[in-house]
């Protein structure tokens, strides 16, 4: 399984001032993506996309998940439930 963090584009359109202290305050460099565009690239990289997880309720920060495909194998699910959020997470 790999995560990813990603500040995502609702922090860009709703929170301005954030989006320009943490570069000007940190020398991060930020790239804002659209959860579509963190799927493929996950998937590009050869992932299988399991979906991303937020911060809520403002979705700034987004954690996108993917896994290595493995093929002949059995494979156990295992699942976990955030709390605040009722998400479950599942990995196969």
């Amino acid at each position: 399984m790999l995560v990813a963090s990603n500040v995502s584009v609702n922090m860009l359109r709703d929170d301005v001032l954030s989006a320009w202290l943490l570069p000007n305050t940190t020398g991060w460099r930020l790239v804002y993506k659209t959860e579509e565009e963190l799927r493929a690239i996950f998937e590009e990289a050869g992932f299988v996309w399991e979906g991303a997880y937020y911060d809520e309720p403002t979705r700034f920060h987004a954690m996108g998940m993917g896994r290595v495909p493995v093929r002949n194998a059995v494979v156990r699910e295992a699942r976990l439930t955030l709390p605040r959020s009722g998400m479950i997470l599942r990995q196969s």
